[in-house]
């Protein structure tokens, strides 16, 4: 049985991107169906978590949803035509209680995961988080294009 850090609490929130976890707040925020929000790496490390989330809730979704991303990536590969191959737009597993875990893109390297309320509206779930990743891929592509136009 493992023991929680002793220097912290085993209920604390996770503290990640400041900057990412407000736009986690805001989304939200933004749609009574959304439970909670995880910014993760592709790697599946969570980056930021809304602020109700504890630490140890981020860390598994952001695992959870980085391997669900990768299989439906691999699932992908399995297309006939090779010019047919995509990255998965969203990745959506709907259990029997009603709740829903939605994956997607957010930029090179991030995903955004959202866990929904029993029987939300998938629509304004997906609506909500496409204009966040559309943020996040903007302010990745920026600083990637700043950080190659340093010289060096």
């Amino acid at each position: 049985m493992m023991m929680p850090h002793a220097s912290r609490p085993a209920t604390e929130p996770f503290r990640g991107h400041e900057e990412h976890t407000q736009r986690a707040d805001t989304l939200r925020a933004a749609c009574r169906d959304i439970a909670s929000v995880v910014i993760l790496t592709a790697e599946g490390l969570p980056s930021a978590a809304d602020r109700e989330l504890e630490r140890p809730v981020a860390e598994r979704t952001a695992s959870v949803a980085s391997g669900l991303y990768g299989l439906a990536r691999a699932g992908g590969e399995l297309a006939e035509d090779a010019e047919e191959i995509s990255e998965p737009r969203n990745v959506v597993v709907e259990y029997r209680s009603g709740l829903f875990l939605v994956v997607m893109e957010a930029g090179e390297n991030l995903r955004l995961a959202v866990t929904t309320v029993p029987d939300a509206d998938l629509g304004s779930v997906v609506y909500e988080m496409t204009k966040l990743s559309s943020t996040l891929s903007m302010e990745v592509a920026a600083r990637a294009a700043a950080t190659s136009a340093l010289p060096r």
